[in-house]
């Protein structure tokens, strides 16, 4: 349970409600007709997403007399936003290939 606390803070799984929203609501529509949607969609989990919630979390828990490693876990937020992107894309891909 301490490893997806560790991996996952609340403007994370904020994120993962709202991502199960949006492909629920636009199911119908498909992101990657163009290239301007996927390189935002690239650039958003692949540096955006993280870095806000790596700011956020060190917002939240950090203290005064905290070194550097207290809050090393937080650059683990990149491969856990990338493998949300990865998912997302698998999500995307399989409901184009149905159509």
């Amino acid at each position: 349970m301490d490893v997806i606390k560790m991996l996952f803070g609340y403007f994370d799984l904020a994120l993962i409600i709202v991502l199960i929203f949006l492909n629920y609501r636009f199911s119908k529509l498909s992101i990657f007709n163009n290239s301007l949607p996927a390189a935002i969609f690239f650039a958003s989990f692949g540096l955006v997403l993280p870095i806000i919630s790596m700011i956020v979390e060190i917002q939240l828990y950090s203290n005064q007399g905290d070194d550097a490693y207290n809050l090393l876990y937080t650059y683990f937020r990149f491969p856990v936003y990338w493998a949300i992107g990865l998912i997302q894309l698998i999500v995307i891909g399989i409901r184009v290939n149905k159509k």
